[in-house]
């Protein structure tokens, strides 16, 4: 099972986002996907080469969710290109992302806090940028080929229309992002897509 499509947790903002906007990214060679628990912080990532508008670009998303003591949940989410040269792979066999997020104009970031008592309420502000580094090696424990067509809605204005066609292996993964360090992932995988687009309006 794939870790869940970042992407798809943008639902959780959607009644903070006013004009309906279409994003869609065609990915068409390596990605890489992990996900972490780092003192109660469960972290997500997933990076992939492709093509948008028809120019070939890297894509990064990130996602983090963390229970708070008082009952509030705080999510947040990262997503936008990032130089090409930011992530290199190997085919399936070793991949790496090492960007700085801060550094990359464009790149969206949002946090928000969600409380539950004693009514449901909820703050978000700009979230967090900086640095990413991630290690993915495979180590060939599973391996798969996936096709996956997903149409989803969430919160009544967001939607997401997925086609995924790839090849997973499963995979080691170690590294840092936005602060959080692990020296291994629960769970990663090693990809290489055939033909997977994900479209998203909100």
């Amino acid at each position: 099972m794939r870790p869940p499509s970042l992407i798809a947790t943008m639902c959780l903002f959607s009644s903070l986002l006013a004009a309906q906007t279409t994003t869609t990214f065609r990915v068409t060679a390596e990605s890489a996907t992990a996900l972490a628990t780092v003192n109660g912080t469960r972290i997500s990532i997933e990076v992939g080469r492709g093509n948008a508008l028809g120019a070939p670009v890297s894509f990064l998303d990130i996602f983090t969710s963390t229970s708070n003591p008082d009952g509030s949940i705080t999510f947040s989410i990262g997503i936008g290109t990032i130089p090409n040269e930011d992530f290199f792979t190997a085919n399936l066999e070793q991949m790496s992302v090492n960007v700085d997020t801060s550094q990359v104009p464009g790149f969206q970031s949002t946090i928000c806090t969600f409380s539950f008592t004693p009514f449901f309420q909820s703050t978000c502000s700009a979230g967090p940028l900086g640095v990413v580094q991630v290690n993915w090696k495979n180590n060939r424990i599973t391996s798969r080929r996936l096709f996956v067509e997903a149409h989803e809605t969430f919160g009544g204005s967001v939607t997401e229309n997925a086609h995924e066609d790839q090849d997973q292996s499963s995979a080691d993964a170690d590294g840092s992002v936005l602060g959080f360090s692990f020296s291994a992932a629960d769970r990663a995988f090693v990809i290489m897509n055939h033909d997977t687009t994900i479209t998203v309006t909100r």
